[in-house]
């Protein structure tokens, strides 16, 4: 099963469809949050929750898919707001929500997605909504820890890793521990879950970024290379830039457009990929080390780690042959 299975499989859209009934029929909201989860992507993040709830004792109980659905659609409103941010006129293959209804319904919608994700977390008790409140506030500062950095050609390794622990690996840990506990793990169990999420999604962050500058545009609904384009300079680019002086010239000032496939060939000239899929590989393997050392069924650590092999293995699926 590939990476972008795994999510849809245990999460179908119209279970996120159904999260948004408490907006009236004619409500002005309905179209543009309607829209937002019509287009869920991989479900990543609730793959993460379903397979560590099989840690615990209650792994089918239906706050396990309450818990996946309130994460999902707090990472949807996120996306909706980076699109507004960023300025993106697509995410995965179709207009972006921006694009779609207009940079204020898009900001309206992620918030009232945010704030129904809330609710259902709240849901499920007081430990949870405490715990999600915390990471809500870290996806936010490691946002802005990377506005700080754009155009930045002296970002640094460190600064970078930062960003993303905050921005994308903090959900991810916390959807492996909310999964956990939910599914009634240990406490133990679930703290090592979050160590896996944690790791694993750096790996997921770093491919991703990777995949920004190689991927076939048609398989990722996104246009490559705009990270460059926008200012964002990231692991790959940190690790050419060392080898590369000239290149910090350039990032410093802000590429031109027609400047960025000739800055990619560079990049990678550079050995900026590999030096990144290195690391990335090597946050896959802490994850795997973080997994449970008692596994009462050893199926439930076979599945995260495919998963978290999947991760590097869907940059060679979506690079150009």
């Amino acid at each position: 099963m590939q990476l972008c299975d795994w999510g849809e499989k245990l999460l179908g859209e119209h279970e996120l469809a159904a999260a948004i009934h408490p907006l009236a029929a004619d409500s002005a909201l309905r179209p543009s949050c309607a829209y937002i989860v019509s287009n869920p992507g991989k479900r990543f993040r609730a793959a993460v929750a379903f397979h560590a709830a099989r840690y615990g004792e209650r792994p089918n109980d239906p706050l396990v898919k309450d818990a996946a659905v309130a994460i999902e659609l707090f990472h949807a409103a996120t996306l909706a707001h980076d699109d507004v941010v960023d300025d993106d006129k697509m995410r995965r293959g179709k207009p972006a929500i921006g694009m779609h209804a207009g940079n204020l319904a898009a900001s309206l919608a992620g918030g009232w997605l945010f704030g129904r994700s809330v609710e259902l977390v709240a849901a499920i008790g007081d430990e949870v909504a405490a715990r999600f409140g915390k990471v809500a506030a870290k996806v936010c500062e490691g946002e802005i820890l990377e506005a700080r950095d754009l155009y930045d050609s002296a970002r640094t390794r460190e600064r970078y890793l930062a960003a993303i622990e905050a921005k994308t690996a903090s959900l991810i840990a916390f959807s492996a521990w909310l999964g956990a506990t939910v599914g009634g793990a240990a406490p133990a169990d679930a703290e090592r879950l979050y160590g896996f999420g944690e790791a694993v999604g750096m790996a997921f962050q770093i491919a991703d970024d990777v995949l920004d500058l190689i991927a076939d545009p048609e398989l990722t609904g996104k246009t490559a290379g705009s990270d460059l384009r926008q200012g964002l300079y990231t692991l790959p680019v940190i690790y050419a830039l060392e080898g590369d002086e000239d290149l910090g010239k350039t990032l410093g000032r802000g590429p031109d457009e027609y400047e960025l496939p000739g800055l990619v060939e560079r990049v990678r000239d550079a050995g900026g990929i590999e030096a990144a899929l290195r690391d990335c590989a090597a946050w896959v393997t802490r994850a795997e080390e973080s997994l449970p050392e008692v596994d009462p069924e050893p199926e439930h650590g076979e599945r995260l780690v495919t998963l978290a092999q999947q991760v590097i293995g869907r940059v060679g699926e979506m690079a150009p042959s």
